[in-house]
């Protein structure tokens, strides 16, 4: 598998750190990738069958946990990362307990390690483009 075809939804109702996911996974290779603001459109979609859900935990309407429990039972082949800017440790350990393949922290050494787990998961490698020289 390459950064292209790994299909990425990403769950966040923030729409700074959405966009600022979406530039930093772009830069990094990532172009398969959808957005959504809340989980009613996500669920629409989740037949496409993305790799790769990137799920925050608060959301204008539910809980990240609620999510998760729902695309565990209807869509247990995806990879559920779980983010949030809350440093406590209990809604990390929740987290796992559902399901989440990982919890990483809403912020920059959050998404770089969020990548390195993608990268391991998915055995993705560059691709090594030459420019002739």
């Amino acid at each position: 598998m390459d950064y292209q075809s790994l299909k990425i939804f990403a769950l966040d109702d923030d729409v700074i750190f959405a966009k600022t996911l979406e530039v930093f996974l772009i830069n990094q290779g990532f172009t398969n990738l959808q957005l959504f603001e809340s989980s009613a459109p996500m669920f629409a979609q989740l037949s496409e069958n993305p790799h790769v859900l990137i799920l925050d935990h608060f959301l204008r309407l539910e809980l990240g946990f609620d999510v998760l429990k729902r695309v565990r039972a209807e869509h247990p082949n995806v990879k559920v990362f779980y983010m949030s800017s809350q440093e406590k440790a209990k809604i990390a350990i929740q987290a796992l307990r559902l399901g989440a393949a990982d919890y990483f922290e809403k912020n920059m050494e959050g998404l770089e390690a969020l990548v390195s787990v993608m990268e391991r998961e998915f055995d993705l490698s560059p691709d090594v483009y030459l420019d002739g020289e």
